[in-house]
């Protein structure tokens, strides 16, 4: 039977992909978001430390809502994630 490694690799760092460490770096995750929508669109992780690792993050009720309503009203014109 293989065993699976417990570190998850993520996708490098690029021109689509970012990593930010915590929900705390809330005014980069929506830059990042609002130059992936001009761009080729992207993926943006959260709870990756900028060696790659995974350091994870506490997502809360409402969390999710909370990160999207700030890129949506941070955002010109304003994306819907």
């Amino acid at each position: 039977m293989k065993q699976r490694s417990k570190r998850t690799q993520f996708p490098p760092e690029s021109e689509t992909v970012e990593w930010k460490q915590s929900l705390s770096e809330w005014k980069e995750i929506v830059e990042t978001c609002a130059a992936f929508a001009t761009a080729s669109g992207g993926t943006v992780y959260v709870g990756i430390s900028p060696k790659g690792g995974r350091v994870g993050v506490q997502i809360g009720q409402g969390t999710i809502e909370d990160l999207a309503n700030k890129i949506k009203l941070n955002t010109d014109p304003p994306q819907f994630p």
